[in-house]
């Protein structure tokens, strides 16, 4: 198991860490980044304009405030402060340092080796095939409810 990685930055007179994502921080980036497309011609100028809108928020999500906890964080507000406070250097540096902290090419072929040694284990014929057999076991037009049934009229004497 490799040493983890910690950053530090000083940005507006504050101390911020960054270390390894946990699972709130990708879900907020993830929510963050949807739709975003990297440019093909990969440079410091198309970068920025892919991610101006979102840097800030994404650096918000990515560092911690020393002594503070991730829920307490309100990432607009941060967001805010960086706009004014974080230096283009400081900037480039949290982006590299964010890929030595989450080795991301790593994690993703371990995922995919998981995922692809999972799925050759599971039979998913066999669920397929168990998943429809209980949808006819359930069918409407097999089934008779209460309501179905005709009453005979009551005779009026």
């Amino acid at each position: 198991m490799s040493e983890k990685k910690v950053f530090e930055y000083e940005i507006g007179g504050k101390k911020y860490t960054q270390e390894a994502l946990v699972w709130a921080q990708i879900k907020q980036l993830k929510n963050l980044l949807s739709g975003t497309r990297m440019p093909e011609d990969l440079n410091v100028m198309s970068v920025i304009d892919t991610f101006e809108e979102a840097m800030p928020k994404a650096v918000a999500i990515v560092l911690r405030e020393d002594g503070q906890k991730l829920k307490e964080k309100n990432i607009d507000d941060l967001a805010e402060m960086f706009e004014e406070h974080l230096e283009l250097e400081t900037m480039v540096d949290v982006v590299e340092n964010f890929f030595l902290c989450n080795r991301i090419g790593s994690l993703l072929q371990k995922i995919g080796k998981v995922f692809g040694n999972l799925t050759n284990k599971i039979d998913l014929t066999s669920l397929t095939e168990q998943l429809q057999h209980s949808q006819k076991e359930t069918s409407q037009k097999k089934t008779k409810s209460s309501g179905n049934t005709h009453r005979k009229k009551a005779a009026h004497t």
